[in-house]
């Protein structure tokens, strides 16, 4: 229940920090996958992102994610949580899986409420640790400035 607290008031941290309308043609990077069990949060982080990504999708579960990703091969970024339930693999578990299936993701953030005591672990490029700055995530993402904003 706690968690599920920590995940609103971060959703909702999320949601007053995303201001900017761009113009995603002109985004360097291509289409970033956010898998998240929490819906709210998942929208959120949509909704936060979506200026430095020229598309993001939001899966909520497992299988979503796998469709995603068996039908469209231009997610060159993921950002998964680790918790995705209790009778899921462990999003570090999928993360490795799904870069060896899916060459074209060149990075991915792992997003955990827990600590990571022993670092970032090998196939994760960083732990993003719940709840903390959104700026935090964009640099573990590689991103740092939105795509130019639509004419006026």
């Amino acid at each position: 229940m706690e968690a599920a607290k920590t995940l609103a008031a971060v959703a909702q941290s999320w949601d007053q920090a995303f201001a900017k309308s761009v113009n995603r043609e002109s985004c360097s990077v291509d289409t970033l996958l956010i898998v998240q069990r929490n819906p709210l949060a998942a929208r959120s982080l949509r909704r936060y992102l979506r200026p430095y990504f020229r598309g993001v999708e939001v899966a909520v579960t497992r299988q979503e994610a796998e469709q995603f990703l068996q039908e469209d091969s231009r997610f060159t970024h993921l950002l998964c949580g680790d918790d995705l339930g209790s009778s899921e693999p462990r999003g570090l578990d999928l993360i490795v899986s799904w870069r060896r299936s899916h060459p074209e993701i060149k990075r991915a953030v792992l997003a955990t409420a827990s600590e990571m005591k022993w670092g970032v672990p090998a196939g994760v490029d960083a732990v993003f640790e719940k709840p903390a700055e959104p700026s935090q995530l964009l640099k573990f993402l590689g991103v740092s400035e939105p795509c130019s904003k639509f004419p006026s």
